[in-house]
């Protein structure tokens, strides 16, 4: 006689008599699996850029995002590069972004790949930065 699911001598088992997974069992199996990837997958409450509002993302959502932003980084710290070698070479700093020679065939390039803005160059002390917000520090 095999057991769906029941106790023996007061303890739970997902097993029948001969050792292998009853229906229910592996129904409760598959439920706790789906709560698990709910937990990892599902939404999620962040903090956004704009103040007291927040955003639902999944968790691989938000390791995108960071993902983007180490471009964003990675971008910034190129074309600063850039920036010094012109500097070295002119004596100055280069009047325009557009003088700025960078080798990539991304044409956004010198936009933040999260938002989309254009980075925002200063001729005067050849500083460049990314007007993200949250980006400040880059």
């Amino acid at each position: 006689m095999s057991r769906v699911f029941g106790t023996a001598r007061g303890r739970l088992h997902l097993r029948d008599e001969r050792g292998q997974l009853s229906l229910l069992g592996l129904l409760l199996a598959l439920v706790i699996i789906g709560i698990l990837l709910y937990q990892y997958l599902g939404p999620h409450s962040v903090k956004t850029s704009a103040p007291g509002v927040e955003d639902l993302q999944t968790t691989p959502g938000k390791a995108i995002e960071r993902g983007h932003g180490v471009e964003c980084q990675g971008n910034l710290r190129s074309i600063r590069a850039a920036i010094e070698m012109a500097r070295e070479d002119q004596g100055a700093p280069p009047a325009s972004i557009n003088d700025i020679k960078v080798s990539t065939a991304d044409p956004n390039f010198f936009k933040c790949p999260v938002g989309g803005e254009d980075y925002v160059y200063n001729p005067q002390d050849g500083t460049i930065r990314c007007p993200h917000p949250g980006h400040e520090g880059y």
